[in-house]
């Protein structure tokens, strides 16, 4: 793969591009952001690249399934009241509802890596934190941690993640 599909921008690295299986699961075609914060691009970002076209659908299942997994925690968190609730975040009783939720729109690549294979950052609009958004934080297939939309590019939590 070529770093020219990225264009160099005052913050790194920038393109756009699709995920087809993240199409097909929310519906819709998401032109999703990707950046790079580094001064150059790396062997190991572009295998990243790589490794999210080829595996999207697994670190797609991974994202949403770690979302399922947390959900309930996250109304909690934010105490909606039960008429509220039910519009912006209502209680999950499979995945394919997240569809509705949720909106990703960029993705980071992070400097982090292990084995030749970069952290990678999701952020995603979603109806119960519209300011702030939701952030995903993986590594390959394996792990996912969750928090506001920040986290997705947050070089401590993609550190932190690598020692899981």
């Amino acid at each position: 793969m070529k770093q020219s599909i990225f264009q160099k921008t005052e913050y790194g690295y920038e393109t756009t591009f699709s995920l087809s299986a993240w199409n097909a699961f929310f519906g819709k075609e998401l032109e999703l952001d990707v950046s790079i914060d580094a001064e150059h691009i790396t062997n190991a970002h572009l295998h990243t690249f790589a490794f999210l076209q080829e595996n999207q659908e697994a670190i797609l299942t991974l994202l949403l399934s770690t979302l399922l997994e947390q959900y309930a925690e996250l109304q909690e968190l934010y105490g909606y009241e039960p008429e509220e609730m039910q519009q912006i975040m209502p209680n999950l009783t499979e995945i394919q509802v997240l569809r509705d939720l949720l909106s990703p729109h960029s993705i980071c690549i992070m400097n982090e890596q292990k084995e030749g294979l970069c952290c990678i950052g999701v952020e995603a609009e979603c109806t119960w934190d519209e300011e702030h958004d939701v952030g995903f934080m993986t590594y390959a297939t394996q792990h996912c941690t969750i928090g506001a939309g920040d986290h997705a590019c947050n070089e401590y939590e993609a550190e932190v993640l690598l020692k899981l």
